[in-house]
């Protein structure tokens, strides 16, 4: 069983939240770094999602470097041997660079891009369990 640590109810529900995307929004001090660091390890450890199918997006340099980090402490504390290399963790503008360059190499059907807005979509590769 999953290990939620000192996850509240509402936090609880983001992590478990595993079909499709999550946008997680909460004032400064609430948790939301904690949460997605649990949601990616619940991903990985409870429903075999492959690294390389997560992307996380921030709007700060400093909190995708603070989520690289804790994501990384938070598996090898569970001994989970994950290359984090693998994950999309950075901020939305570096995202952008590098879903535009995704979008001109094999994965064609990745984003769908509206104005200054971009969707993310992925396919899945193998299924949620």
């Amino acid at each position: 069983m999953f290990d939620f640590g000192k996850a509240n109810d509402a936090q609880k529900e983001a992590i478990m939240a595993v079909e499709g995307p999550v946008l997680i929004t909460a004032g400064s001090d609430t948790g939301k770094t904690f949460t997605l660091v649990q949601r990616t390890v619940y991903m990985i450890q409870e429903k075999n999602v492959k690294p390389e199918q997560i992307m996380i997006a921030t709007f700060i340099e400093k909190a995708a470097k603070e989520l690289i980090t804790r994501i990384t402490n938070e598996l090898l504390d569970r001994k989970l041997a994950v290359n984090i290399n693998k994950m999309y963790i950075g901020t939305l503008v570096i995202m952008q660079y590098s879903v535009d360059a995704m979008r001109t190499t094999k994965s064609q059907n990745f984003v769908r891009k509206d104005a200054d807005l971009f969707i993310i979509i992925w396919k899945k590769r193998s299924p949620v369990n």
